[in-house]
């Protein structure tokens, strides 16, 4: 099975990347997507506490918070997307996501391999989209995702809506399933949102897949002193051995709004 974790660690408010390698490293994630993460090489401290050695790190800010929003250590700020990986990430690029809400909204992508298995991963952050579903930045990302012809893809971050809600519509009629669905989670009872305090949240975050590969497992990473506004969350996924095709794929008629910052840890 291969484990990817999602995670809005809340601009590492609370958090350093030591502390957030210790809280994900138990559930020994072959890919974590993180939203809210600060610039510079918070991303790359985090991936070698986790003992992940590949990275990529996006150059969009959620709604331009580029010098604002000073982490824990007060030596990075900032609100990004980045994928971790214990395999190689290629192809790493950002696409804009225009619609209601805040401005501007983004996803990161980058392309790895497990087992032979080509996927094609991106770290999201995006406003809710429920005052006007038809604008929404999922919309749009639904949109650009017909541009890709992955045979496997999996988006985790912040939606800031839930499940069931008419902005994610547009994802599931282009083919995306929901893990929490997949595997009948209990989502009346449950939150990522307003990890610190006793409000209802809700699920609003999810990892959305599509292709040759299914959920087997949906949680809430629950600590009992959370460092983010946001839990954790993890999905499990089987996939058929070496039937991916390994190739970059395509982007289609546009070209990526950004290439993003990469490296090893």
């Amino acid at each position: 099975m291969i484990t990817v974790i999602s995670y809005n660690i809340e601009y590492a408010k609370e958090t350093t990347p030591e502390s957030v390698a210790a809280e994900l490293a138990p559930y020994r994630p072959d890919i974590v997507c993180l939203c809210e993460v600060p610039n510079g090489a918070w991303t790359a401290e985090m991936a070698a506490f986790l003992d992940m050695p590949h990275h990529v790190v996006g150059t969009i800010a959620s709604a331009n918070h580029v010098d604002d929003y000073p982490d824990r250590t007060g030596r990075f700020c900032g609100k990004f997307k980045a994928v971790v990986s214990r395999s190689p990430l290629r192809t790493p690029h950002e696409r804009l996501l225009d619609g209601t809400g805040w401005r501007p909204a983004s996803v990161v992508f980058a392309r790895t391999e497990f087992n032979g298995a080509a996927i094609l991963v991106g770290a999201l952050h995006v406003p809710s989209g429920r005052l006007d579903p038809a604008h929404s930045c999922a919309r749009r990302l639904s949109e650009i995702l017909a541009e890709y012809d992955d045979s496997r893809i999996v988006i985790g971050g912040d939606y800031n809506d839930l499940a069931d809600s008419a902005p994610l519509g547009p994802l599931y009629r282009a083919g995306f399933r929901n893990p929490w669905i997949e595997v009948d989670f209990d989502l009346q009872n449950a939150k990522t949102y307003n990890a610190k305090t006793d409000e209802d949240g809700g699920v609003i975050d999810h990892l959305l897949y599509r292709g040759a590969w299914r959920a087997m497992r949906a949680d809430i990473l629950r600590s009992r002193v959370p460092q983010s506004d946001h839990f954790p969350i993890l999905s499990a996924f089987v996939v058929p051995c070496g039937s991916g095709r390994s190739s970059a794929g395509r982007f289609g008629g546009e070209r990526p709004d950004r290439f993003c910052h990469g490296g090893e840890a």
